[in-house]
């Protein structure tokens, strides 16, 4: 399976440890399935440019990795984005989280939340969770991202 990360630094082999908190999903290396979906997130910024990843299931030693996949978007996914995002405490074992990547109309939603404006019941009522299909993955360990191949830099 391809996988796409849009940056502007010149590397091969990614470093989980090099995430930004305030992140969807925490810290960690981030890919997605849509290429042009990576080709926007440094978009306008000098040196833009999309790894190439394949996922090498012949390096999978053991059955160890612990993976997470949020099925949809729903509450519980927007309570953990709302925690990462708002840089609460929202450790986590997983070594590959994969969901659904969110906007940043997500927010205005999360400050409701904070404002007291609405509760969580409410939101799941009024947001239209369906809009959020697009898939991303995040590596947090570096036995997740050996499973990445580099492939090329487009």
């Amino acid at each position: 399976m391809k996988l796409y990360h849009g940056t502007v630094q010149d590397f091969v082999t990614p470093d989980p440890s090099r995430g930004h908190d305030g992140t969807d999903f925490g810290p960690g290396f981030y890919l997605t399935e849509s290429e042009s979906m990576a080709n926007d997130w440094h978009k306008g910024e000098p040196n833009k440019h999309v790894n190439v990843y394949d996922i090498s299931l012949k390096k999978v030693r053991t059955c160890e990795l612990r993976i997470y996949r949020y099925p949809t978007a729903n509450v519980k996914w927007a309570k953990f984005v709302y925690k990462n995002r708002k840089g609460k405490d929202s450790r986590t074992s997983y070594d590959v989280i994969i969901g659904p990547l969110a906007d940043n109309g997500l927010n205005k939603w999360f400050n409701k939340i904070d404002n007291k404006e609405i509760t969580w019941d409410e939101l799941a009522k009024r947001i239209n969770f369906d809009k959020y299909h697009s898939l991303q993955y995040c590596f947090k360990t570096p036995d997740s991202v050996n499973l990445l191949e580099y492939e090329t830099r487009k």
